[in-house]
């Protein structure tokens, strides 16, 4: 196992602080990161709860989701993509510039 990059830092860390701000219907209660050694990338696991229930999901440094809990409501699978998305759109009009 290797130690996150700075460049893996800081995407891991934006895409963190966007969830925090734009996922207001659940709480994120937990991160880690999680290192893939077969294709070497370390993903970010979040877990998310919203009363008795927690659903986790992982995310790389470029914004794909790897995997989720098979339990994850439809809404929050969309509500976090939709916030990549708006997060990925916002990096690329700030190169623009």
């Amino acid at each position: 196992m290797r130690e996150i990059n700075d460049n893996e830092n800081t995407c891991l860390d934006m895409i963190e602080e966007t969830l925090e701000t734009d996922i207001t219907s659940y709480e994120l209660i937990k991160t880690e990161n999680i290192y893939d050694d077969e294709i070497d990338i370390v993903y970010r696991g979040y877990t998310f709860n919203r009363g008795n229930e927690d659903y986790k999901i992982a995310i790389s440094p470029t914004g794909l989701i790897k995997c989720v809990s098979t339990d994850i409501p439809n809404q929050l699978i969309i509500e976090i993509s939709n916030s990549l998305i708006d997060l990925l759109n916002s990096i690329i009009v700030d190169t623009d510039d």
